[in-house]
């Protein structure tokens, strides 16, 4: 199972869905669920991802109050017999892959963002992942998204997750 993982949209104007929009046809378009870890900013983002394939997100501390009051802060989504954790994230960039390991219990994958910057690192038997910034360019100078490659067993138990970090 391949999941695409997106972060830190910060999508406000047209010109912004319209290349987020390029970028979900073009990135996507073979994944069987995408992730998005918050600051997607206007709740239309969601709708451009959700006509390219199912789509799990949460809300981050950028977005606009439609999206507060429609996401939610964290959430888990199991994919096979893999658990995934989901969250935006929050304060500063240092220490931020220990504060959202501290929020899940009985998972297999984090998926966070708010730092803008690409995390891909088992900690504890857990994957810590953030794909960075998909097109704010604020804390980086390269955007990028992710995918999450779930080889599971007939065992009931997640095998195996490897994370990528594709440029773009």
């Amino acid at each position: 199972m391949r999941v695409g993982v997106i972060s830190d949209t910060h999508a406000k104007t047209d010109d912004d869905l319209n290349c987020l929009a390029e970028i979900a046809r073009r990135y996507f378009k073979d994944v069987d669920i995408i992730l998005h870890a918050g600051d997607m900013v206007n709740l239309r983002v969601l709708g451009i991802l959700q006509n390219v394939t199912r789509t799990v997100a949460v809300k981050g501390n950028m977005d606009f109050p439609e999206v507060k009051q429609t996401l939610p802060n964290k959430t888990v989504i199991e994919l096979g017999s893999c658990k995934i954790g989901l969250m935006h994230g929050w304060g500063s960039p240092i220490g931020l892959p220990q504060r959202v390991r501290k929020e899940f219990e009985d998972v297999d994958c984090i998926v966070f963002g708010h730092s803008h910057q690409p995390f891909n690192r088992e900690v504890e038997g857990v994957l810590l992942f953030n794909s960075g910034s998909a097109m704010y360019r604020f804390f980086v100078e390269q955007n990028s998204i992710g995918y999450l490659d779930i080889i599971c067993s007939t065992n009931k138990h997640c095998c195996k997750i490897e994370g990528s970090i594709v440029k773009i």
